[in-house]
């Protein structure tokens, strides 16, 4: 009797092979994987020899391991027994194939015979001994070639040299000798001779050494593909063709084994086509094919998945499955149809998540997961048919019974050994295998096989964000749990999915999983999982045999009652004997058994809708709430609790019913909650938070029903109820309120004079009158300007009294007014200030609040309600008046800069805007400390009284000084006027302040006066001088030169040169001599300066006046009421 490994039996064959059958449709592992050179390491003591397993450790696990050749080296005793090759045949006539691949090939040749053998043998060349060491080596190599008689197996000696490598010379020359005769006594060519000196650092010389064996190893694979080839030569198409597709997948296995993957991939192609030219349909031979066809699809998909077409393996995997989708062989074996399909998509999706590790993009529809659920689909599939095929043989025999005939090739039928295709086979003996591997078949735990391939495909649905396929095999993985008994996980994966099925509303499929756990839970004896299963089994919901619900609630009402609830269907017996005692011990235990479960996200049987009467309530009438429950259980249900929570605590207290309360089915009830609103929640929303109902006897088991904001889902693609809808209608879902508080009874009067002006303490009179029946108490009265919110910094104030100093009284955006009690029909008068800096609208919020006790029952306290009233008012801002300036030189021509040390006139002009009379008290310049006042300083316009659009104006003469002689700024000061109302002469003397600008001043070289009458007459002599004073640090060297004019004659040098000491000056005379009357323009002075000519110019036409007026000399004049009088211009 074979031995028996748990799914069908293995077989014990040359090389400790198995079939693809024995192997539960596996592929084999020398297919599975990435093909290697292999080569054998021989003469390597690596247990006992430091340096020997230096070596080993270099060729398999040295530095860089993955960037190196592709090799398998393996390490072998120099006498190791290596697989004996068969004789070659001369001829093919006489032999026919039973079979396509045997099963022991593949392994064979990637782990058993090797590609090259390599020797290590510890020689120096200078070894004292050589000529011993020398025999002992080559009786090794020849224990290696018998081993290898008929292989192409080349063998290499590599000597393990401890000795530094010998200089060139004479030395040099005995190493060749001795190499020569150590290659002549081994047989070997010199090229198979290689010298290994280890050092410190050996990678070198192991890197160049695996160079030279790589080469070697694709030589061997070379020649063996020309050796197949040899042998297709002695075939024929009509007898061979089996042997035509065993050397085509041979020739291909060698090349790729030696790394030509391009290669490889078309050799593939071709077997896998000319297996489909010679496939038979006949169902003892189908599975061979099937399985041959699998291995090279296999290499196909993973040769195109490493070339990076991936769309080319994807099309190669669909037309392989179409191939074979429906050859499903031997019917009473049609489940291994179904282990092979598995297989098929299991081993394409390995691929394809290999292929995805390494960076390709894989996408929502097209994914590795997709490969993995369905190897578990054709999973299932052959477990049913297991179940369905292998029940019988399984009752009549187990498997031990029979002994199965040795198969030598893949897929082979153990009723088929060496029997050709024209031989029939043994009935009974075919007979006595089909029961047997049935038999075997049913002892197959098919959930241990499903499982991994679900969550292979979980895994991948996850990346990719498929939530409903998630669900979906969650549901199948979770059932197969239950199956083996995994009752836990198979409870902790069904309550993941039910609450997508249940936002989905998939009620059949929430229905098979609500059935599982609740089975599970009353295996496991968990309370809170049995209630909620059970809680939703019974709903209207749920589509379930109306006596299995009666079954369940009873079961519920048992639990709660402190029994143990009936078994549940489909329970076996050692489960159901665990869940009796762990039942009975949740009976007797003392723990308390509470728990509560959120209703509202649940198709609970139990529906609840909480809603209040009105949207609005007042603040001094009750508060009404309604909650209507409804139960769709088969049996009357009796809660003994029922309470309503709120947001705001302090309600709970008055919605609580400790009463026993039963519900009928299908029957409607509502319980109606009245209480007065509280103090602390007027003007506030008052929101349901929960309903509570406790379902149980009260003590220590009860149950839970919470919904979150009084009401339960509705679920719409349940059948019509036309009872509750009607109820929703009546009452719409209300489960908040908002609790208004009580109106106001007074009234707000507001007296100002609009509009106000900037700056000025403009005077609010506030009115507040009681128009209630009784006295108010705390009476506060709040006064708030709404400023926009895009102002950093507030443009006006508010104050509580008029200030005598404002930065030492009450100012703030808002004031609150603190008034106390009132008496009924009493009146509470304030006045507030407003002091706004800018112009524009002020908007003014006034509240009132006060608080009074109202009666709302008789029953009741009374509610103390908090009333307000508000009250809008806009004030309309303006400025007093626009003060504006103009700069003028001593000629009181208006100029745009003023020279240093030269006096210029200064005019302010007041534009009155406000619509009230304005009284200015006073008026006065502020100058800079380099600037000062040319005589008196004193206001102009102090005590003007000045009406809308009227305009006041004074001029002050002003001196700039300057140290520096280079051009700069000069700030002109501040003007500030002193004003208030007219008409209100109590009120606050108010200052305005402008900042009048900085002009441009520059400092003048020298300057020029002139002194003459102020007019003259005809034909009498007028004295003129003109003064040049130099102002500069150097000495300064001026000409003057006199015009002509038509108007004058005159005296005095015409042209003169002189120079000016600094801080000097320079004074010229002239007699002037007038012939026109009227006014006549003064013979022009030119003044040259040597620095700067053009700026000479503009002073002189700046300092000189142009004109003089002419009296006739016939008019006579009082000399004493008109003296001479020279002053400088």
């Amino acid at each position: 009797s074979p031995l028996w490994n748990g799914n069908v039996w293995p077989r014990a064959v040359r090389y400790r092979t198995t079939t693809m059958a024995a192997a539960g449709f596996k592929f084999p592992e020398a297919l599975a994987k990435a093909p290697r050179c292999f080569i054998a390491l021989s003469g390597l003591d690596i247990k006992n020899n430091a340096v020997h397993r230096a070596v080993w450790d270099e060729f398999t696990t040295g530095a860089r391991r993955a960037e190196r050749k592709p090799v398998l080296y393996k390490d072998v005793p120099a006498d190791h027994l290596y697989p004996k090759c068969s004789e070659p045949r001369l001829s093919y006539d006489d032999y026919v194939p039973v079979g396509i691949l045997k099963a022991s090939w593949p392994t064979k040749h990637t782990e058993e015979i090797p590609s090259l053998v390599v020797f290590f043998f510890d020689l120096d060349w200078n070894d004292p001994l050589w000529e011993e060491r020398q025999t002992e080596c080559a009786s090794k190599v020849e224990v290696i070639r018998a081993s290898l008689q008929g292989r192409g197996t080349e063998i290499v000696i590599v000597l393990l040299q401890t000795t530094p490598p010998m200089p060139v010379g004479e030395t040099s020359n005995l190493m060749s000798v001795r190499a020569a005769a150590l290659c002549a006594a081994c047989s070997l060519p010199r090229l198979n001779l290689f010298a290994l000196p280890f050092t410190d650092r050996p990678q070198g010389f192991i890197t160049r050494l695996e160079e030279a064996f790589y080469e070697r190893a694709i030589q061997y694979y070379n020649g063996q593909i020309h050796k197949v080839k040899g042998h297709k030569e002695l075939l024929n198409k009509q007898s061979h063709q089996l042997l035509h597709a065993r050397h085509q997948f041979k020739v291909a296995f060698y090349t790729e084994l030696k790394q030509d993957p391009a290669t490889a991939l078309k050799l593939y192609r071709t077997a896998y086509n000319h297996l489909m030219e010679i496939m038979t349909q006949g169902e003892e031979r189908i599975m061979e094919f099937k399985l041959i066809a699998g291995f090279l699809n296999y290499k196909i998909c993973r040769l195109c998945f490493e070339a990076d077409e991936p769309l080319s393996a994807i099309a190669q995997f669909r037309k392989h499955m179409d191939r074979f989708n429906r050859e499903v062989g031997t019917k009473q074996l049609a489940y291994e149809h179904a282990e092979w399909t598995s297989r098929q998509f299991s081993a394409f999706g390995d691929l394809f998540s290999e292929a995805v590790k390494r960076g390709l993009k894989a996408i929502q529809t097209q994914n590795p997961g997709l490969y993995y659920q369905q190897a578990a689909v054709f999973a299932l599939d052959r477990k049913q048919l297991s179940h369905k095929l292998c029940l019988e043989a399984a009752r009549r025999a187990s498997p031990e019974q029979y002994t199965l005939p040795e198969t030598l090739y893949y897929g082979q039928r153990p009723w088929r050994v060496d029997l050709r295709d024209d031989q029939p086979s043994d009935v009974e003996l075919r007979q006595k295998c089909i029961s047997a591997m049935q038999a075997s078949e049913h002892t197959v735990q098919h959930s241990w096989q499903i499982i991994p391939l679900l969550t292979k495909a979980i895994s991948h649905f996850k990346k990719y964000h498929c939530e409903r396929m998630i669900s979906y095999l969650k549901v199948l993985m979770g059932q197969e749990y239950y199956q083996v008994k995994e009752y836990e996980k198979s409870l902790v994966l069904l309550r993941g999915v039910i609450e997508a099925y249940r936002q989905e509303q998939w009620w059949k499929a929430l229905a098979s999983c609500l059935h599982t756990i609740l089975r599970c839970a009353y295996i496991l004896g968990y309370l809170q999982d049995y209630f909620t299963a059970s809680l939703e089994l019974i709903s209207r919901y749920i589509p379930f045999p109306a006596e299995e619900k009666t079954r369940i609630q009873r079961n519920l009402i048992a639990v709660f009652s402190g029994h143990a609830p009936e078994p549940e269907p489909g329970v076996d017996g050692d489960a159901l004997r665990a869940a009796k005692e762990l039942w009975a011990g949740l009976h007797h235990s003392d723990q308390p058994l509470e728990f509560a479960i959120q209703a509202s996200s649940h198709a609970s049987y139990i529906e609840c809708k909480s809603a209040f009467t009105q949207p609005i309530f007042q603040a001094d009438s009750p508060i009404e709430l309604k909650v209507h429950l409804r139960s769709s259980a088969p049996l009357p249900l009796t809660l003994c609790k029922l309470m309503v929570l709120f947001y705001q605590e302090e309600y709970n207290s008055w919605c609580v019913i400790d009463d026993s309360l039963t519900l009928e089915p299908s029957e409607i009830r509502t319980f109606t909650f009245s209480f007065p609103a509280a103090q602390a929640a007027m003007g506030d929303t008052l929101e349901v938070h929960a309903v509570k109902a406790v379902f149980g006897s009260g003590g220590s088991r009860s149950a839970t029903l919470v919904w979150s904001n009084g009401v339960s889902e509705r679920f719409s693609s349940v059948p019509s109820d036309r009872a509750w809808e009607k109820l929703e209608a009546q009452n719409p879902s209300q489960n908040s309120t908002v609790i208004q508080p009580r109106p106001s009874n007074l009234d707000i009067s507001v007296q100002h004079s609009s509009p106000a002006l900037t700056s000025e303490y403009y005077s609010i009179v506030i009115g507040v009158q009681n128009k209630e029946e009784g006295p108010v108490a705390d009476l506060r009265v709040g006064v708030a300007l709404t400023e926009s919110l895009d102002e950093m910094q507030p443009t006006a104030e508010l104050y509580s009294g008029m200030p005598s100093t404002p930065t030492l009284h009450q100012q703030r955006q808002s004031l609150e007014l603190i008034a106390g009690e009132l008496g009924g029909g009493g009146k509470y008068e304030r006045t507030v200030f407003l002091c706004s800096h800018t112009v524009g609208t002020r908007r003014l919020n006034i509240s009132v609040s006060y608080s009074i006790a109202c009666s709302v029952r008789e029953e009741w306290d009374d509610v103390v309600c908090t009333c307000q009233q508000e009250e809008g008012v806009t004030i309309q801002t303006v400025k007093p008046f626009d003060a504006t300036y103009k700069l003028m030189n001593a000629k009181f021509k208006l100029v745009d800069s003023i020279n240093f040390e030269e006096p210029y006139m200064l005019m302010t002009e007041l534009h009155i805007l406000s619509p009230w009379r304005l009284l200015i008290i006073s008026s006065h310049f502020n100058p800079p400390k380099n600037v000062r006042e040319v005589g008196p300083s004193k206001s102009q316009i102090e005590g003007l009284e000045l009406g809308s659009q009227d305009r006041a104006s004074e001029v002050h003469c002003m001196v700039a000084s300057c140290s520096h002689g280079q051009q700069s700024n000069v700030a002109l000061g501040t003007y500030t006027v002193q004003w208030r109302r007219q008409a209100d002469l109590q009120s606050r003397v108010l200052t305005s302040m402008v900042t009048l600008p900085t002009v441009a001043a520059k400092h003048l070289p020298f300057t020029v006066a002139a002194t003459l009458p102020s007019h003259g007459y005809l034909h009498e002599v007028l004295p003129v001088s003109y003064t040049v004073h130099n102002k500069g640090m150097l000495v300064e060297e001026f000409e003057a030169k006199m015009g002509a004019s038509d108007a004058f004659m005159f005296s005095g040098r015409r042209l003169s040169r002189f120079r000016i000491l600094p801080s000097s000056s320079h004074t010229l005379t002239y007699n002037l001599y007038p012939i026109a009357t009227g006014m006549v323009p003064l013979p022009h002075l030119d003044l040259a300066y040597q620095r700067d000519s053009k700026a000479a110019e503009a002073i002189v036409q700046g300092s000189l006046p142009a004109t003089i007026f002419i009296k006739p000399s016939a008019i006579s004049r009082d000399t004493s009421k008109d003296p001479e009088l020279f002053s400088p211009v």
